[in-house]
């Protein structure tokens, strides 16, 4: 992505092609100069909050989990919902996850 700026008048570097090579070039004075990159653009798409637990309210209005007969081990409850994921961000493994439908408890 290197420099974005003309040397010559300081203003925004456009990107400009060859038959092979990428260039940046300056509207304003014609100044060109090779890319350092061919990377025009960079996003990162990693979700900010990785933790289940901030979503189980939401998960738990979600008409397209399935739902299961099970008794949840903090309010006794006897229905909830299960889908699968990732523990965490580094976790390669998909593990089971059941939410109470009541009070949104969350265990595997």
């Amino acid at each position: 992505m290197g420099d974005r700026f003309c040397k010559e008048c300081s203003n925004l570097l456009y990107p400009k092609e060859d038959d092979s090579t990428l260039f940046l070039a300056c509207k304003s004075c014609e100044h060109i100069q090779e890319a350092k990159s061919h990377r025009l653009y960079a996003k990162n798409f990693r979700p900010k909050h990785t933790s289940i637990e901030l979503y189980a309210k939401d998960l738990a209005q979600d008409p397209t989990l399935p739902s299961i007969k099970i008794d949840c081990k903090n309010c006794g409850f006897n229905k909830g919902l299960y889908f699968q994921s990732r523990g965490g961000e580094d976790d390669v493994a998909l593990n089971i996850y059941y939410l109470c439908c009541r009070c949104h408890h969350l265990w595997t």
